[in-house]
């Protein structure tokens, strides 16, 4: 069937979402705000660096109350990571349990409509086909419900705060650092489509692999009493080299975008040392400000280098999505 966008998807899985809103709502605020609690971490090194450090970098002995304020910075550090991780488990308090929620529900639907259809319907389907929709599709709905729709959300807001921030502290370094952006974003048109066919190709393969491992157990007696235990390995065999092959090449397009999204930011950083010292030299930038800018792109590597992994996992829950409709949307010739 044609895949369905993105939202046309979701609204097909609509009546398993009723009652997890909130607490999917609830989640998004713990995870964002655990976000920003990281970001904010920078910001207090770089007035520790600038206010409290001044002395010593001057040569200058710490005076009693330069000693108090890296001992009141040290507990903020110490509040703030506390904090975040507070955030991090009420996110998945909050998130974990409606998942689970609405994989049972879709598994007891889809249980519910395969007893419903008609023979017919069950001769034309593969039986492996069933039970992969039935459990590796919903599990990975789950997951995606759970961690991956919420965190392109986060990762998203926090790369669009840091670079906020990043302009905040150097407009010439951030505009250095927004420079590695342009590509990524130009691969990740091409990234969408090879990935989502490849998925939806796994996914189907996989399918095709079960259905051969249940007809070879339930046919086993067979099997054996003829000898054609080496043919049925046979035809196996080609199967799982066959969806061997598209599982590699799915990782080869998913690993080939995190290498970009990876190399060019930490080469950009590299850059931006040079650059960044040399601004430090002519005093248009504070040394905290420097601190600041490092600290605050090191935040900011997680949420990029994960954008590759969350889209592609968004993609495969999309075609998990498509498929599980694919089922439901079957007529029911018998009634």
């Amino acid at each position: 069937s044609t895949p369905l966008p993105l939202r046309a998807a979701l609204r097909g899985i609509a009546p398993y979402l009723d009652g997890v809103g909130a607490r999917w709502a609830a989640g998004l605020v713990s995870a964002m705000l655990a976000g920003l609690v990281a970001l904010a971490i920078p910001q207090v090194i770089q007035v520790l660096v600038n206010s409290v450090f001044a002395d010593v970098v001057q040569d200058v002995p710490p005076t009693d109350a330069a000693r108090a304020d890296v001992w009141w910075a040290a507990a903020l550090l110490a509040g703030l990571g506390l904090a975040e991780a507070l955030f991090v488990y009420l996110r998945r308090f909050f998130i974990l349990p409606p998942a689970a929620d609405v994989e049972n529900r879709a598994r007891i639907t889809l249980y519910r409509r395969l007893q419903r259809m008609p023979a017919a319907f069950h001769d034309a389907w593969p039986s492996g086909q069933l039970l992969s929709r039935a459990q590796a599709d919903l599990s990975l709905l789950r997951r995606w419900i759970a961690f991956g729709s919420v965190m392109l959300v986060v990762n998203t807001v926090t790369i669009l705060v840091g670079m906020a921030l990043l302009f905040g502290l150097s407009w010439q370094l951030a505009l250095l650092y927004l420079a590695a952006a342009v590509p990524i974003m130009w691969r990740s048109f091409g990234f969408r489509n090879d990935f989502r066919s490849a998925s939806r190709l796994s996914q189907d393969q996989a399918g095709d692999l079960a259905t051969t491992v249940e007809e070879s157990v339930h046919g086993i007696r067979v099997l054996k009493a003829f000898g054609r235990g080496a043919h049925a390995l046979e035809g196996f065999q080609g199967r799982a080299e066959t969806l061997r092959g598209t599982e590699v090449r799915k990782a080869s397009v998913l690993s080939g975008f995190i290498a970009l999204i990876v190399a060019l930011p930490e080469a950009v950083l590299g850059i931006g040392l040079a650059l960044g010292v040399w601004l430090v030299a002519q005093g248009e930038l504070t040394v905290g400000a420097l601190a600041a800018y490092f600290a605050t792109a090191a935040v900011l590597s997680g949420p990029v280098e994960s954008v590759g992994q969350l889209m592609g996992m968004t993609l495969a829950a999309k075609t998990a999505i498509d498929r599980h409709l694919d089922v439901l949307s079957s007529p029911a010739t018998v009634t």
